[in-house]
């Protein structure tokens, strides 16, 4: 997602510019159920969104979501992120439960969407960053680098991303805690709670819909 974002808001930056912050919307599913998976996978349902002196900070954005959640869709008792606030999504299966969130961004560390656009001569050129909070409390930060320093993706976790724990599947390093930007994590955490209580008022009606139907 990091990288075709970079693309897109390359392509765009003259004609309808993309902003420098999207976000994902993170869910597990098991295709086809039936009671015995043959595999687990991740699904995300993403918005991008267009550049506008409101969205270019992305705690400024994270913090008008949580409160559209807040003041619009739960006190409705209808919040579905995937439905709300995103503007694609991945095939899911109707038992998909949510996973996390995740911030990308065409901010670096050692550079700004502005500054990378002063620089870059073609979108092969754009570095990018992700931050992936999940609902058990466990953060992941990826660095991604542009061509020039040959597309190399950094990835820090404070959680096991080992399929086989022990037996490393990809390249990532372990950290004890992931602090800044500390702002976003808050932000990025408040969000994921509000879409879990919008899942349990989600699996509320359905359990009460399928007991009805039991009568």
């Amino acid at each position: 997602m990091n990288a075709q974002h970079g693309f897109w808001a390359w392509e765009r930056r003259r004609s309808q510019p993309i902003g420098p912050h999207g976000l994902a919307f993170l869910y597990w599913d098991v295709p086809g159920g039936g009671g015995r998976p043959s595999h687990i996978v991740v699904a995300a349902a993403t918005r991008l969104v267009h550049d506008d002196p409101d969205v270019r900070d992305s705690h400024r954005l994270l913090y008008r979501l949580c409160q559209l959640a807040k003041d619009r869709y739960l006190p409705v008792g209808d919040f579905d992120p995937r439905k709300t606030m995103s503007n694609r999504a991945d095939s899911m299966s109707p038992g998909a439960l949510f996973l996390g969130v995740g911030v990308s961004t065409l901010d670096t560390g050692d550079s700004t969407w502005e500054q990378t656009q002063q620089r870059a001569t073609g979108p092969h050129q754009i570095p990018g960053r992700c931050f992936i909070a999940l609902r058990d409390g466990t953060k992941i930060l990826i660095d991604r680098e542009d061509d020039r320093r040959f597309g190399q993706v950094r990835v820090v976790s404070t959680g096991e991303l080992n399929v086989v724990r022990g037996n490393p599947s990809r390249l990532w390093k372990w950290a004890n805690s992931i602090e800044e930007p500390a702002a976003l994590w808050e932000h990025m955490r408040a969000l994921g709670e509000l879409c879990v209580q919008g899942e349990n008022l989600r699996l509320a009606k359905e359990g009460q819909r399928t007991a009805s139907h039991r009568r």
